[in-house]
């Protein structure tokens, strides 16, 4: 996880919160069964609201710029949990987009991209195979609720019209060009606070 090194860098706070997941080896048991996914995944946003409520406990953190940091599978379920805790004032995704999976409509990310006004950007890889730009990046990026640049009041004007590609890289692209990502990420930030 050095690539997130430059959040502490840029004198910010980081919580990294650990959802339990089927491969992350605790002794716990996954869910199983027809609806193992949908349970594990309000479980996951219950513990992503629990840590904003924790940071929002701390006296040493500026409620008003908490902001949502996805990569690769906290990217894809950015949607998500960006619809259900809307107190991030600012959300960065890298490499992510929709899931080319078919799941039960209360677990397809395209149900909740449309409720996210929260500003959004998004950095991937151009030839990402896990989120193909053309049927998982774009698409995803233009259901977002969030108002386009150049539809927004000068105030809003937060979001690009299109995902920003890190050149030729494939899924998590925008890792192995931290320097790039993190420096796109950290202007971007400042901008939106």
């Amino acid at each position: 996880m050095s690539y997130l090194g430059f959040v502490v860098k840029a004198s910010r706070a980081l919580l990294f919160p650990m959802y339990r997941a089927p491969t992350s080896g605790d002794s716990c048991r996954a869910p199983s069964g027809p609806n193992a996914l949908r349970d594990l995944t309000i479980q996951d946003m219950k513990d992503l609201q629990r840590s904003v409520d924790y940071l929002e406990s701390r006296q040493d953190i500026d409620h008003d710029r908490i902001a949502y940091f996805g990569v690769s599978l906290g990217a894809r379920l950015g949607s998500i949990a960006l619809a259900v805790e809307k107190r991030f004032k600012v959300a960065v995704l890298w490499s992510g987009g929709f899931s080319l999976g078919t799941k039960l409509p209360d677990m397809e990310e395209i149900n909740y991209a449309p409720r996210v006004t929260t500003p959004v950007l998004m950095l991937n890889g151009r030839d990402d195979f896990t989120f193909p730009i053309e049927t998982s990046q774009i698409p995803m990026f233009r259901l977002l609720g969030t108002a386009d640049a150049g539809q927004a009041p000068r105030a809003l004007r937060r979001r690009p019209r299109l995902p920003v590609c890190a050149g030729r890289e494939g899924h998590a692209g925008v890792v192995g060009s931290v320097s790039w990502g993190a420096s796109v990420t950290a202007t971007w930030l400042m901008a939106n606070r």
